[in-house]
């Protein structure tokens, strides 16, 4: 259980930090391909607006895709953990009655131990 929590941890920094990864490589790529290229202060402007718009686009989807992603992770654990206290209540359900089979069981054998013994006085005392 400890395992799989630090694995989804694990998987949701990861995503996280490829997405923060992959934006911050897109700016500076299109901050040094606009600072190279051959154009007008009013093309490049408008170039930097256009590239924002995308950038903003990606980013919007990527955490959306690790929102989604996030939610079923916790989902799944949800039910692995519900899973798990079903197999522990069953598994004490099991407990209890076999417990208390055993428990009838002894008292059967109690009453039947009494009973010879009260007949065992019963004829001695007869004698």
């Amino acid at each position: 259980m400890k395992n799989q929590r630090s694995e989804e941890g694990v998987n949701a920094s990861g995503v996280i930090g490829f997405f923060v990864g992959f934006l911050s490589g897109g700016l500076i790529g299109a901050l040094v391909m606009l600072l190279l290229a051959p154009r007008t202060g009013k093309q490049t402007r408008s170039q930097i607006e256009k590239k924002g718009k995308e950038l903003r686009r990606q980013a919007t989807e990527g955490m959306e895709d690790v929102v989604t992603e996030a939610g079923d992770m916790a989902h799944q654990f949800t039910d692995n953990v519900q899973a798990t206290v079903r197999k522990g209540a069953d598994s004490v359900q099991a407990s209890v009655n076999k417990g208390s089979e055993s428990v009838q069981n002894s008292v059967h054998k109690g009453v039947s131990d009494l009973q010879k013994r009260g007949e065992e006085l019963l004829a001695e005392a007869k004698k």
